[in-house]
């Protein structure tokens, strides 16, 4: 669950770096990268650290052994929260 979260990190970073142009700094594999094209759409500099705390947050409460089902849940409606907020600006 940890390398779960970990993951996601990793993979919003490739997004931002995909957003802004960076293509040359990704390090994805080819199944990854469709998706980050895709998702990078969502991924900004004005959101990256709301993201970035979220995912972070999460990893925080898992190691101090939180429910995983309800801070997944937890995760999952802050993340619908935030794309909706980025949507809404766009």
């Amino acid at each position: 669950q940890k390398n779960f979260l970990l993951y996601g990190l990793a993979i919003l970073r490739e997004c931002l770096l995909q957003n802004q142009g960076l293509t040359a700094m990704n390090h994805l594999l080819d199944s990854e990268k469709d998706f980050v094209s895709k998702f990078s759409a969502f991924i900004g500099p004005d959101n990256i650290a709301d993201f970035n705390d979220a995912f972070s947050t999460a990893h925080y409460h898992i190691e101090r052994n939180a429910h995983p089902k309800i801070m997944f849940f937890n995760l999952s409606l802050l993340i619908n929260e935030l794309l909706q907020r980025y949507k809404k600006r766009n």
